[in-house]
């Protein structure tokens, strides 16, 4: 906590991030977290990520949270622009627009990356928490997913699936009798709908701007 109220109280927009995560692509196919809704009505499809900890980059953050939580050690992909996102506005709104500063490292004694790693999605929150940033980079993965024990499966999406999630209604039945692909630590019910979350969203968006993202 003290940690994160440090960070909000900071002017650089660096120190200002709270969590980081990846759009991770893994054989042409994005991968998400998904387990059940807080009323167990759904099937929550949400990003891979977390929160930092002490004296660790957004880009180390991200890389962890993917590690720990699906298992996958990530490589970054230079996205096509750095988007910006405020929570609460529609899903049309986002903007390209300057990156925060390099985001690769600030472990002492680690070697400098050949490149900096430049964030895909920047989301600001709303209200009184307009100053706190949330940063998810592209990144690739080889070798095959796993959920960690938090999670209840992997979800790997293509594009198309992904875009196809915005529309309500999907179960997770219908997305594995259409040839989707799940990892699963425990069984999950299967006639529950898919509720994609803010991030899932927003990268449908992203999606519409640039078709061939899930190719890089």
């Amino acid at each position: 906590m003290e940690d994160q109220q440090a960070r909000a109280s900071s002017h650089d927009p660096a120190d200002q991030i709270t969590t980081a995560g990846a759009y991770v692509l893994v054989d042409g196919r994005f991968a998400f977290r998904v387990g059940l809704t807080s009323q167990s009505t759904g099937l929550a499809v949400v990003r891979i990520g977390g929160p930092p900890e002490p004296g660790e980059s957004p880009w180390e953050c991200a890389a962890r949270q993917v590690y720990e939580q699906a298992s996958l050690t990530i490589h970054p992909l230079p996205p096509p622009a750095t988007y910006w996102y405020q929570v609460g506005q529609d899903y049309e709104t986002l903007t390209p627009g300057p990156p925060p500063p390099d985001l690769s490292s600030t472990t002492p004694g680690s070697p400098a990356p050949s490149e900096p790693r430049v964030p895909l999605l920047v989301v600001r929150g709303s209200g009184a928490q307009a100053h706190l940033l949330s940063v998810l980079f592209l990144a690739s993965a080889d070798g095959g997913a796993a959920p960690d024990t938090a999670a209840r499966g992997v979800l790997l999406l293509s594009p198309d699936e992904i875009i196809r999630l915005t529309s309500p209604g999907i179960t997770l039945d219908e997305y594995i009798h259409s040839g989707g692909y799940i990892l699963l630590r425990d069984p999950l019910p299967g006639r529950l709908p898919l509720e994609p979350y803010l991030h899932v969203r927003l990268l449908a968006e992203l999606l519409h701007h640039h078709p061939n993202l899930g190719a890089a």
